[in-house]
This record gives structure tokens, sequence and C-alpha cells, in this order.
């Protein structure tokens, strides 16, 4: 069924702010804009290629003095993911997590850059970690759920998208990408379901529910 139609579920910067330090950076008034929340992630507008790349050479400069700081790890990692150097940054969320076990911020982002570059398997390892310390992050099923997808187990996908859902009943994207994989297993009664509880903030799921369901 459609696998052109399915997209990760995963937002990049998850819970911590990229934090820059001023004197790296110039963001003059921007500062105070960064903000981020659970599902929301922003910084300043505004902000170039140059700007990460300053701030990267900043952290490196803080870590050649403090080689264990482990924030300073994943917020070069941060500027890394900004500009792509999705490897560069799943070597600092090693770091990261090597120096401080208990970061899930670090677990977490260094899982969806795995997902980036293809390495489900590892993704499902660091979701996993991420989930069992906090069970109701609807966005670690979510994201091991998209995983098991790439790896040929819808059913495996399915009971992450539930658990997703469980967390987060208004999780509107893991209803939509439900509803794809159980009309992937020809469950279409439970497809058109999960699309119509979508339906209404999510135009894909109106668009399946108007073509498949009646």
């Amino acid at each position: 069924m459609r696998r052109s139609d399915f997209e990760p579920i995963f937002n990049p910067m998850k819970q911590t702010l990229l934090l820059f330090f001023i004197s790296f950076i110039s963001l003059a008034g921007h500062a105070q804009e960064m903000t981020a929340t659970y599902y929301n992630y922003s910084v300043p507008k505004g902000l170039t290629p140059a700007d990460y790349k300053r701030a990267i050479k900043g952290y490196s400069d803080v870590l050649a003095k403090n080689p264990k700081d482990a924030d300073a790890y994943v917020n070069r990692a941060k500027a890394r993911i900004e500009l792509k150097e999705y490897d560069g940054a799943i070597l600092d969320f090693n770091s990261a997590i090597k120096y401080k076990p208990s970061n899930l911020d670090a677990v977490y982002n260094r899982g969806v850059a795995k997902i980036i570059t293809g390495d489900y398997r590892s993704a499902i390892t660091d979701m996993s970690r991420v989930v069992k310390a906090n069970p109701k992050d609807a966005e670690a099923y979510a994201n091991r759920g998209f995983s098991k997808m790439k790896l040929n187990n819808p059913k495996g996908a399915i009971q992450d998208y539930t658990l997703a859902i469980k967390a987060d009943p208004t999780y509107t994207e893991a209803y939509y990408y439900r509803g794809m994989l159980n009309s992937q297993l020809n469950k279409e009664k439970e497809a058109c379901a999960d699309w119509e509880k979508a339906a209404a903030f999510d135009s894909r799921a109106a668009k399946m529910l108007k073509k498949h369901c009646k």
C-alpha cells in the first residue's frame, strides 16, 4: 500500500533548547526569542548556516577545556543537525550520553538523527530507552513505530502508534499513520476509523477518508 505516502513523525529538536552562548554568535535581540515546548521546537528567526558554524566552534572551544561537558556536546550536536551534519551530531550525542547517561534528550535526539540516516534498528533501541524511562512519551513511541514500519514490521509499528495514541489521545498524526498501516494490512474498517478521528485536523487523513471510506 502506498509506501511513498509515509513520512516519519519526529521533531528533531525536542525538549531542550539549542543554547547558544551570546559570546559565540551575535544574536542581538533574538536571545529572548529562544523558546521551546514539548511538541514544538523553535530557534530565533534569521539564523544562518554561518551562525550555526560559529556555535559549533564555540562549543568546540568549551569542550577543548572541558571534554566531559555533556551539555556542550548536546548543543553542538543540535547545531550540527541544523546544518544536516547528522553523522557528526550522532557522535556528539554519543559523547553526551557517555558522560551523562541520564540525558534522555540526547538519547531521543540521537534516535531521531539515526532515523534520518536510515539506522532504524539503532533508532528503535534509543526510542525504547526513552519510553522505558518515560512511558508517556508519545513522540518516542511514534518514532519507534516509524522505524519498525521502515523495517517492514507493520504490526509492530501499529502497536507503537497505538501506544503513542494512548499516551496522547490528541496525537492526530499517529491516527493518520496507524490508519495507513491498517490499510496496508487490508484492515479498512480500522483504517477508516483512524482517518475519521484525524480528518478534522489533518488534510491527508481527510483525503484518505474521502477516497477509501464510505
